[in-house]
């Protein structure tokens, strides 16, 4: 009944005895077949094995252990452990061999298995190292060996942390092994030291053998050695930074594209160009910020595919930013590689300066020639006035004589007072065409703005389409402001253009409106050019186009203009701002996409309650003096004397100016005032009162031009020219003025 199978046999190999447990891991069923064999040589592989075997069992005094292998019936091999020995009679002669036979087959096999395990353990690549529950080290392999520097035999026993110094506290380890305990397992990267304290940057994995009771048993670490590794990203991360320094370096936005045209990277000169966040813009293409309506998109991406195959691009394209501004760029694009991918990459400049600075020179050069235009028609208007005050003077001067004349007629005053009437809006008109070509002086004076605006409506609606409807709130009482009357002209101008320029497609209204307000402390703060006080509000709005934000940020910046070639040359706009803001006055201005434009311009009011029209005088002073009348026009030189004589002044006329000197020379003190025209052939009226003041340092001039530019106030003061009186000439004026020269002179 023994599970072991137990054997007596004689010294030539016959059976004796044979149990049944041998027996069956033999496969036989009985002794029947082995009688008559020699069944230790029937049974052993080698022969020369069972001799040897024999001839130990035979000089050994106890029990000889070995193992083996037996042949079973049908030939394989089985692994077995026999103890044996030789039974002895008294006289110490042989009688027979006994044993028992264990098949430890399977067991040899595990044997071989965790052998094999070993060596596998042995010779692994990575450190291991086995440790008990109370972290005594009872396992190292040659790789710890290696990595470490310890010999096994050295570290056998020991504590873990006597060997392995980890470049952590005690409290991390502590945590460590805390995880360890509750997960399982633990794996991360950590800094240990070898043998001679050499930093190593370790990959550990621990893993923790338990008991039913949670109790700790043994503990498993493999550690791998990642220096290489750690050495390659840092290179890599070295590599890494220093290719996205330079990327992000590079003022020009760089964009690297898929060949879908899709953004896989951008640099920070992408985000400040757009205002973008990179997230924002990695995953879109160049559709997702063009500026629409602005690009050929279809152009674009047939100039982006031969790019990708390796034709370099160059083109414009318009994009437009975050905050929804638009913007011309400059791109050139590059076949690539990233990450091993062909790829399209794209190199962007802002053009937006450059294409301002151009578009600013050709303004300029726009300008400069629209100067020599204005230059032209300036000094064509100002020899056009000058024959046409010729031609109204006589007009508006015998308008005057016959008024005065006919004090009591009259049906006949009336008709002269319309001829002087009608004169004198011929010599505003005159006025105003000097404003424009800047042949008259600005001068500052107190002027009611309700005055302006009516004349200048007066221009504006033979120019302003019938789609566009004009209207006006204008409060009369408002007072003056000072200002130079046309410089308000050409702001009223200015604005009401571009405003019925907005409308000129669609139609709509004209605003123009009027009314005092006051500026109090809280409304200062609102407009920090103002200071608190009284001031008129001039309203100019329109139902036009309207202006998007960014251009409304921008339109009084000088030489900036939205309108298209030959209608504007952006100095309108700062002109305005610059005369306002000369006058201490604000403008403001509101506007939406659309819906219109609204400015509003404020400007104080001026230090007198009021502007006494100009009337004429009843009781115009007279005189006896003689004085000499020069003009090349000798219809306006007759009518000169006849109003000097009409106040009771004797004259004398010439008119030629270079016979003057030979009259004066001639009768020294025969004069006491000379009065001559500016613009004369041969010798002008300067030249003349400048030969005279040599001559006749003390002799009175009076000066009558159409425009006087050329006489400022120095060159009257050089010349001795004590007043200038503008055509036409009015007759009162002219004697008023005579006589108050005269009265200074004595």
């Amino acid at each position: 009944k023994s599970p072991f199978g137990i054997y007596r046999i004689t010294l030539d190999g016959k059976a004796i005895v044979l149990n049944p447990a041998l027996l069956k891991l033999l496969g036989y069923q009985s002794t029947e077949k082995l009688k008559n064999k020699d069944i230790s040589r029937h049974f052993y592989l080698n022969e020369e094995e069972r001799v040897k075997l024999l001839k130990s069992i035979l000089q050994s005094k106890g029990f000889f252990v070995f193992d083996s292998f037996f042949r079973k019936k049908d030939g394989t091999p089985v692994y077995v452990r026999q103890r044996a020995m030789a039974v002895r009679d008294e006289n110490g002669r042989v009688q027979y061999i006994e044993g028992t036979v264990e098949d430890i087959t399977e067991r040899k096999e595990q044997e071989e298995y965790i052998r094999y395990q070993n060596r596998l353990l042995e010779f692994a690549s990575d450190a291991i190292i086995g440790t008990d529950g109370m972290y005594r080290i009872k396992y190292w392999n040659k790789s710890a060996e290696k990595l470490y520097g310890w010999k096994a035999d050295e570290v056998i026993g020991k504590k873990i942390d006597q060997v392995v110094k980890m470049k952590i506290p005690k409290e991390r380890r502590l945590e460590i092994r805390k995880i360890a305990q509750k997960m399982g397992y633990w794996r991360g990267e950590i800094i240990q030291y070898d043998r001679d304290g050499k930093e190593l940057h370790i990959e550990m994995s621990i893993s923790d053998l338990r008991d039913e009771k949670g109790n700790l048993i043994a503990s498993v670490g493999i550690n791998r050695d990642i220096n290489e590794k750690i050495k390659y990203e840092e290179a890599l991360k070295a590599s890494e930074e220093s290719y996205r320094g330079l990327f992000d370096s590079v003022m020009e936005a760089i964009y690297i594209q898929a060949p879908d045209g899709t953004f896989l990277d951008v640099n920070e000169g992408a985000v400040r160009m757009y205002g973008y966040p990179k997230e924002y813009l990695i995953g879109k293409d160049p559709t997702s910020v063009a500026a629409p309506d602005r690009n050929n998109m279809e152009k674009v991406f047939e100039q982006f595919n031969k790019a990708l195959q390796g034709e370099p691009q160059q083109f414009e394209f318009w994009g437009k930013r975050a905050n929804g501004e638009e913007f011309p760029k400059n791109v050139r694009l590059y076949k690539g590689k990233y990450f091993g991918q062909d790829v399209v990459i794209a190199l962007a400049e802002d053009i937006t300066e450059k294409k301002k600075l151009e578009d600013d020179k050709k303004n300029l050069e726009r300008q400069v020639h629209q100067n020599q235009r204005l230059e032209t028609i300036g000094t064509l208007a100002g020899g056009i006035a000058h024959d046409f005050n010729n031609i109204l003077t006589p007009i508006l001067g015998y308008a005057e004589m016959i008024q005065m004349s006919v004090k009591n007629d009259s049906k006949l005053k009336n008709k002269a007072d319309q001829i002087i009437k009608a004169s004198l809006r011929a010599r505003d008109l005159i006025q105003q065409i000097l404003t424009f070509s800047r042949q008259i002086d600005q001068q500052v004076q107190p002027v009611l703005i309700q005055h302006i605006i009516n004349e200048a409506t007066h221009l504006l609606r033979a120019s302003i389409p019938s789609t566009i409807k004009l209207k006006k709130d204008i409060d009369k009482n408002c007072l003056p402001v000072m200002a130079d009357p046309a410089q308000l002209h050409q702001v009223l101008i200015n604005l009401c253009t571009n405003a019925y320029q907005a409308m000129e497609k669609s139609g709509g209204e004209l605003f123009i409106g009027l009314k005092q307000v006051k500026i109090d402390q809280q409304a200062a703060k609102i407009h920090p050019g103002l200071k608190p006080g009284q001031y008129n509000q001039l309203i100019i709005s329109d139902t036009g186009e309207g202006m998007e934000p960014w251009v409304l940020e921008r339109i009084f910046e000088p030489f900036f203009t939205t309108k298209g070639v030959g209608k504007g040359t952006g100095l309108g706009l700062s002109v305005v701002h610059g005369i306002i803001k000369n006058y201490h006055g604000e403008i403001t201005v509101y506007s939406e996409k659309g819906r219109g434009t609204v400015f509003h311009i404020y400007l104080p009011i001026a230090n007198v309650r009021e502007i006494n029209e100009k009337k004429q005088n009843e009781n115009i002073p007279s005189g006896t003096e003689r004085i000499l009348v020069v003009d090349d026009e000798p219809n306006v030189l007759e009518l000169e004397r006849q109003m000097l004589e009409y106040f009771g002044y004797k004259t004398d006329g010439l008119s030629e100016s270079t016979k003057v000197m030979d009259e004066l020379m001639s009768h020294p003190d025969k004069y006491k005032m000379l009065i001559t025209d500016l613009t004369m052939p041969n010798l002008t009226g300067m030249h003349l009162a400048k030969l005279v003041r040599e001559h006749f340092p003390h002799l009175p001039i009076i000066m009558i031009t159409g425009y006087s530019e050329e006489l400022t106030n120095d060159i009257k003061e050089k010349y001795g020219i004590q007043t200038i009186l503008m055509k036409p000439i009015v007759a009162s004026n002219l004697a008023i003025t005579v006589r108050q020269i005269l009265d200074a002179e004595k």
